[in-house]
């Protein structure tokens, strides 16, 4: 549904087959500027007119006000258990691969990748990765299968027994497994490590005496805020297992400031432009 939306409302041009359409963006941008035109130009400003000339300002507000809130806002998600804090939430589609380099039981982050750029095959994804590598699988939603060993090749960690395999999207963003497989040469050997997004097993590598490990996860943005989760509440429908209700009870601590408020279905918690909807559980 993510990839649909975005090429539907954010290419300006859509391809069938090889006839170029215009895309949504460019459809608007026209009709913005000729009811623009047409109201300034062309329609008399008249007490009778007054309705007409209302409606046209109103479309064209609406469609300026969808422009901005489509460029500015940005979707996450902040998953709590109870008595848990945060003033860190994750991209809701954006992905990272981060590099951290283990020295005397600390790990320092040395290098941050948007995903994007492996799947782009763009040459800057691997130029500022500290250690020599080639990507040998990457995909956006990945499916898992046995691994089949290539000879020259050790492989390590999760890379031992399996290879990732390209599924199509899922309509929800979230439920896309997004996973990497690289090549590291080391000392005349080939070296495979795998990564899967939300695995808490990191892969770690060796080379030229020093320890890495590499993670995949959604980008994260920090708050200007900490969120604290009190309880969790759930109320069934009557002699079944389905969720007729739940809500969030929460603390907001921002600096001396604290202030507790509940997030309920469909009633979201508003607060410094940030909204916090109770989306699962």
């Amino acid at each position: 549904l993510y990839a649909a939306t975005e090429l539907f409302f954010f290419s300006p041009v859509i391809w069938l087959w090889s006839v170029p359409l215009p895309g949504v963006p460019v459809l608007l941008g026209v009709l913005v500027f000729s009811l623009l035109g047409h109201v300034l130009f062309k329609s008399p400003f008249k007490k009778a007119k007054v309705g007409i000339l209302l409606a046209h300002f109103g479309v064209i507000f609406l469609l300026a006000a969808g422009f901005f809130t489509a460029a500015i806002t940005k979707e996450g998600a902040l998953a709590l258990v109870e008595g848990e804090a945060k003033n860190v939430y994750a991209d809701y589609h954006a992905r990272t691969l981060q590099v951290h380099e283990i020295t005397g039981g600390e790990n320092t982050l040395i290098a941050d990748v948007p995903f994007e750029a492996f799947l782009n095959e763009s040459s800057k994804a691997t130029s500022i990765i500290p250690f020599p590598l080639a990507v040998l699988e990457v995909c956006e939603n990945c499916g898992i299968v046995a691994r089949n060993a290539e000879e020259g090749q050790s492989y390590y960690g999760m890379a031992q027994h399996m290879q990732l395999q390209p599924k199509e999207l899922e309509l929800l963003n979230e439920k896309n497994l997004a996973g990497l497989a690289i090549l590291v040469p080391e000392e005349g050997l080939q070296n495979v490590y795998l990564t899967l997004e939300g695995v808490p097993v990191l892969p770690e590598i060796n080379v030229a005496g020093k320890t890495y490990t590499i993670s995949l996860k959604k980008a994260p943005h920090p708050l200007p805020f900490t969120v604290e989760l009190l309880d969790f509440e759930r109320t069934l429908y009557p002699g079944t297992m389905r969720a007729a209700a739940y809500q969030s009870h929460v603390r907001i601590i921002d600096g001396a400031t604290t202030w507790e408020a509940y997030i309920k279905m469909n009633d979201p918690l508003r607060y410094k432009g940030y909204a916090f909807f109770q989306s699962s559980f």
